[in-house]
């Protein structure tokens, strides 16, 4: 399932967690997204076990005061890459 948002495609087939600049498999329980109309499977992936959750915020920790530092203008420009 792809949609549009904001003139931004999300790829909503990808099943992976963005952790410290990379994407890594989970290695939790299967988590499955089903269409409430229509009972269709849209989306399936990989629950974060704990120690994936806790490095996630471990990273989001670590960046936060040099994000803190950025502009605006350079947030956006990142978010836009």
């Amino acid at each position: 399932m792809r949609l549009i948002l904001e003139n931004r495609e999300l790829n909503m087939n990808h099943r992976d967690h963005f952790i410290q600049g990379e994407w890594r498999v989970g290695t939790g329980e299967e988590l499955v997204s089903w269409c409430p109309s229509t009972s269709d499977r849209v989306w399936s992936g990989t629950r974060a076990t704990a120690g994936e959750v806790d490095s996630a915020v471990g990273a989001a920790h670590d960046a936060f005061s040099s994000w803190a530092r950025r502009t605006l203008e350079e947030r956006v420009a990142y978010a836009k890459a």
